[in-house]
């Protein structure tokens, strides 16, 4: 029997107090039963190793304008996902190795990883503390190339990304009223491609905060040094001291001063020193609401960061704006409020406090209801220097009975700081590179343990010249059912059409798969 999910509502939450939501478990053994009832001091550990066999008939494998070759893709994945709560060690690890066998072309048979592994350990109490981030995904090598969705074509123009992230960090208080912070981090991010830049980044970091009594005024001083290699660029450096001081108007409005120096080398050869300042308001009028402005006036113009969460019992919308400069080791650490799972995960708040405990609580809803967490369309790609990144971001998600519906758009626009360098990169045949994606998510569960789904995705990218503009678009419809507590099986059609000007193509799929837990 399929085990349920009792889910009851906090007091602050403003939905039914006694709401049920009954989820298919898609992961346990012995069956897993979990009551989501706000409180974040239970523990809870769970590991559930599964594997995957997966079916894929495709018109059009390698993706050709007019040698179209269709071909039987068989793909068959062993993973383990971990969750931990309890004792000294928090978070999630979500593995998968997968093997790829084409029954045609048996040159192209291969291996993938995937990973999302997000985790902090405590390494003595209240004092010393360690985060691990990690990832591994397919990402374009050169956004003006052929792109596609999904790992059962082929496509020389997609590689498998490692991204990484190592941060101990103390805290602690110096005279019972003064907070301290100091980090190291490492960071890095490696493509299984030749024709791919590969980077590292290793900061320092230390900070001072404190307060008034009232509590009405607030200050913090942050030193930061950086270092960025790029195995196709240049080695660059950053120094900067920010200090920000806080005042509260009422309990709701808080209103932040800003100003600082920094020196670096991003834009030349040479370090030259720059003077920062600016403002930050923050009002945050209940737990449903909240919205945050920052300016900045920075080396390379300003920067800015607007972002703004709602929710109600029954949606979640969200929306970002912000300017600043990247390197490409930061995307391990970057939330987008974008895709599936970020958008339940903050809907369901008020369910679960507790973020591993909602982790569980939101997967299993979203295997329940035939929803890919993932299924949003990225307009990342590797990077061979620091740039600047203008990334705007709408999305909505709407939990009904049976239903559920999420809308979610993003644009970014990317240029070099240094437009002297000529890297290895998508920036290389232009100044400036150009995404917008847009994506519609329906789903809707048939019977307590089946659900059917319809997706439409879009990407367009653009450059500075005719030449670099294409379209990829994909329509797909799932059906999933849970057989038991411990297998899922589900099967689907996808439609797939890339507009370019120099490699057009069209592919048709149907798949199917089914999924055991152990």
């Amino acid at each position: 029997m399929p085990a349920k999910f009792v889910v009851r509502r906090s007091k602050a939450g403003g939905a039914p107090c006694a709401a049920w939501i009954s989820l298919a478990a898609f992961a346990a053994s012995p069956t897993l039963a979990v009551e989501a009832t706000g409180s974040a001091s239970t523990n809870l550990f769970t590991v559930v190793p599964s594997v995957t066999l997966q079916e894929t008939i495709t018109d059009n494998y390698r993706l050709g304008t007019t040698d179209r070759k269709a071909e039987a893709i068989t793909e068959a994945s062993a993973g383990i996902r971990v969750n931990s709560n309890a004792g000294r060690v928090k978070g999630s690890l979500d593995y998968t190795l997968t093997a790829r066998v084409a029954t045609r072309d048996t040159g192209a048979n291969d291996l993938h990883h995937s990973l999302a592994a997000q985790l902090s350990a405590e390494l003595i109490d209240n004092k010393a503390f360690v985060d691990v981030r990690a990832s591994i995904a397919p990402q374009p090598i050169s956004v003006f190339g052929k792109r596609s969705f999904g790992s059962s074509t082929e496509n020389s123009n997609q590689a498998d990304v490692l991204n990484y992230s190592i941060s101990p960090y103390a805290r602690g208080l110096l005279g019972g009223q003064v907070q301290y912070e100091v980090r190291l981090d490492q960071s890095g991010s490696f493509s299984s491609a030749s024709n791919a830049s590969n980077s590292s980044t290793t900061s320092a970091s230390a900070s001072l905060s404190g307060g008034n009594v009232s509590g009405l005024f607030g200050w913090s001083v942050t030193a930061t040094h950086l270092v960025s290699d790029f195995s196709d660029g240049d080695q660059t450096e950053s120094d900067r001291v920010r200090a920000v001081l806080t005042h509260a108007f009422g309990a709701h409005v808080t209103l932040s001063l800003i100003a600082g120096v920094e020196s670096n080398n991003f834009a030349g050869p040479d370090k030259t020193s720059y003077t920062n300042k600016g403002l930050q308001v923050r009002w945050i009028p209940n737990q449903r609401t909240s919205l945050s402005a920052l300016y900045e006036r920075r080396f390379f113009g300003n920067a800015h960061a607007v972002d703004f969460a709602y929710r109600t019992p029954r949606t979640t919308w969200a929306f970002s704006d912000s300017r600043d400069i990247s390197t490409t080791p930061d995307r391990v650490t970057r939330l987008i409020l974008g895709d599936s799972y970020s958008l339940f995960f903050v809907q369901f708040a008020s369910i679960e406090p507790d973020p591993v405990r909602r982790d569980l609580l939101v997967r299993a809803f979203l295997a329940a209801n035939g929803i890919n967490p993932k299924s949003l369309v990225t307009g990342d790609f590797l990077g061979s220097g620091v740039t600047v990144q203008r990334t705007q971001t709408l999305s909505f998600a709407l939990q009904g009975i049976r239903s559920s519906l999420t809308v979610r758009s993003q644009f970014s626009n990317s240029a070099r700081v240094n437009r002297l360098f000529v890297g290895a990169d998508s920036l290389i045949e232009g100044t400036r590179v150009r995404q917008r994606t847009t994506s519609v998510d329906y789903s809707h569960r048939l019977t307590p343990t089946a659900a059917a789904g319809l997706t439409l995705a879009r990407l367009q990218t653009s450059g500075i010249f005719d030449a670099q503009e294409s379209t990829l678009t994909s329509l797909s419809a799932t059906w999933s059912d849970m057989v038991n507590a411990r297998t899922n099986v589900s099967a689907g059609a996808r439609l797939v059409r890339f507009s370019s000007a120099t490699q057009p193509y069209t592919e048709r799929a149907v798949f199917a798969n089914v999924r055991l837990t152990f």
